[in-house]
């Protein structure tokens, strides 16, 4: 007797050519772990799965358990983000996010409110202002990082307590021990100058939800800035660097 089916949601964030008209899809499950699933005819134009399981997409799946890999037998779309593949800014944009969640999303490993947080952030990175949509991609990786176990101590000095001084230009940030470092404490630790004007966004971003980065007034400038800083967080603490990230900042969209 052959395993039975189940059925899950999952958001498509890589796919890869298996055969003439295979692919593998690598998922986040709604539980907010990693499902790698085959999707047989997918590249057929002709197959409902070629626009069902694309990139960005939020499917309502019915798998079928493999040898290896699970397979895909019938797919029910939930949210296609269309924009996020149609539109170069937006795409640009968002990829970093996808490419994020294939590198630290792990089998069988849950993590509570990834996906919906996910699917909320792909939703208003396809409906925001294009030039705007960094903003987004900079809240989702300060708010994985914070799932990951990473969060960024940004409103006091990680070493001796004291409050980040809101009136200075500049602020030391260690990226490895945690955060904020005051003068005093500079010496013991190994850090960077950032903008203190950068981690007051980046908090507010951290914090907030996303109806409330949508209604605020962060510039594409500043937007980057603090998307600079969540993609140099993510790499010192989780060891990913993403190279969508780097073409964001040089490919001369924004």
């Amino acid at each position: 007797m052959g395993k039975q089916t189940y059925t899950c949601k999952v958001i498509v964030l890589r796919k890869k050519r298996l055969r003439e008209s295979d692919v593998i899809l690598d998922c986040l499950k709604d539980d907010g772990s990693r499902l790698d699933l085959v999707a047989r005819g997918a590249l057929k134009p002709t197959n409902p799965f070629a626009a069902r399981l694309d990139l960005f997409g939020v499917c309502e799946c019915e798998i079928a358990p493999g040898r290896s890999l699970d397979v895909v037998t019938e797919a029910r779309l939930l949210g296609a983000h269309e924009a996020l593949r149609t539109d170069i800014q937006r795409s640009a944009a968002a990829l970093p996010m996808l490419e994020a969640l294939d590198r630290t999303a792990q089998h069988d490993l849950p993590i509570a409110r990834l996906f919906d947080m996910t699917r909320v952030a792909l939703d208003h990175a396809a409906t925001i202002e294009p030039s705007r949509a960094p903003a987004v991609t900079a809240a989702f990786l300060l708010k994985l990082s914070v799932l990951l176990g990473f969060r960024p101590q940004l409103d006091e000095c990680i070493e001796c307590g004291m409050p980040l001084d809101h009136d200075k230009d500049w602020t030391r940030i260690s990226f490895l021990d945690g955060g904020v470092v005051c003068a005093c404490c500079a010496m013991h630790y190994e850090t960077v100058r950032v903008q203190t004007s950068t981690i007051d966004w980046a908090r507010f971003l951290l914090m907030s939800t996303f109806d409330a980065l949508a209604a605020s007034g962060i510039e594409t400038t500043t937007a980057f800035d603090v998307l600079d800083f969540a993609r140099r967080w993510l790499a010192a603490n989780a060891g990913v660097r993403l190279k969508s990230a780097d073409f964001l900042f040089s490919c001369g969209l924004f």
